[in-house]
C-alpha cells in the first residue's frame, strides 16, 4: 500500500489541514532572514570575490567551483549561482554556463539558480523557466536582498506552501496527494514536530517528487526551528 493511501486512511476520521490552519500561526514565526540555513554554490571559474563579504551578512555557507564536475555535486544546495563565460565548455562551446543550469534543472527542478555573470546572454541562448539573472556588478548588500527575496520559502510557512505547491502542480501530482502533503506540512508547522522524518517516507512509492520532498524535509525542519 502506497505511502499516500496509508496517510489517506489515517486521516479518514479527520479533517485535513491545509495551509490557512498555519497562517494564524504567521506572526510566531521569526521571519528575519535565516541567512544561516542557506547553502550556496557559485560555480565561476575566476572564483567569487564577494564571497567574504557575504559571509559577514550571514550567508556563512558558501561553497565555489570553478568548473562543472558531476551533476550529483549539487543535490544539497538550496541556492546555485552560475557563471555564463568559461565554465561548462565541455559540454556545450555554444552554451557554457547556460548548459550547466539546464543540466542542474533538469535533475534538480525545485532549486532556485541563477545566471551570475557580467555578459547578457545573447549569443548564449534562452534563460530556462524558473531561473533568474544576476549582474555581477551588484554589491553584497544588493545581493543578499536578492537571496533573501528568493530563499525566504525556508524560513516563511505560508510562502514554503506556496513554493511547495506550485512545484507540486509543475510536476503533474494529483490533487488528493497535494492534499495529503499540505496537511502533513500544516500538521508538521502547528505542532513543530517533524512529521516528515526520512523514515516515515517511502521514497520509491513517491520517487516522482522524491527531490522536491528533500526540499520540503528541510524546509519544515528550518521553520519549526524559528516558530
Amino acid at each position: 500500500m502506497c505511502l499516500c493511501k496509508n496517510l489517506l486512511i489515517e486521516k479518514s476520521f479527520h479533517k485535513l489541514k491545509t495551509i490557512n490552519d498555519v497562517v494564524s500561526r504567521r506572526s510566531d514565526c521569526d521571519l528575519k532572514p535565516q541567512r544561516d540555513k542557506v547553502n550556496i554554490c557559485v560555480i565561476d571559474d575566476e572564483g567569487f570575490p564577494l564571497s567574504d563579504r557575504l559571509r559577514k551578512l550571514g550567508y556563512i555557507h558558501i561553497d565555489i567551483k570553478y568548473n562543472f564536475i558531476d551533476i550529483s555535486e549539487y543535490c544539497d544546495y538550496d541556492i546555485i549561482l552560475c557563471d555564463l563565460d568559461g565554465v561548462g565548455k565541455v559540454f556545450d562551446p555554444k552554451k557554457q554556463g547556460l548548459a550547466i543550469i539546464e543540466q542542474i534543472k533538469i535533475n534538480y527542478p525545485s532549486k532556485k539558480v541563477f545566471v551570475y555573470s557580467g555578459k547578457t546572454l545573447e549569443g548564449y541562448g534562452e534563460l530556462p523557466k524558473d531561473v533568474l539573472y544576476i549582474p555581477k556588478h551588484l554589491n553584497p548588500n544588493e545581493i543578499s536582498q536578492i537571496l533573501d527575496t528568493n530563499c525566504s520559502y525556508l524560513w516563511d510557512p505560508v510562502e514554503a506552501w506556496d513554493y511547495i505547491y506550485k512545484r507540486l502542480i509543475d510536476s503533474k501530482i494529483s490533487a488528493k496527494v497535494i492534499a495529503v502533503i499540505e496537511d502533513r506540512f500544516a500538521e508538521s508547522i502547528i505542532k513543530k514536530d517533524n512529521l516528515f522524518e526520512k523514515k516515515q517516507i517511502n521514497y520509491k512509492e513517491i520517487k516522482d517528487i522524491a527531490e522536491l520532498m528533500g526540499c520540503i524535509i528541510k524546509i519544515v525542519s528550518i521553520i519549526t526551528e524559528v516558530i
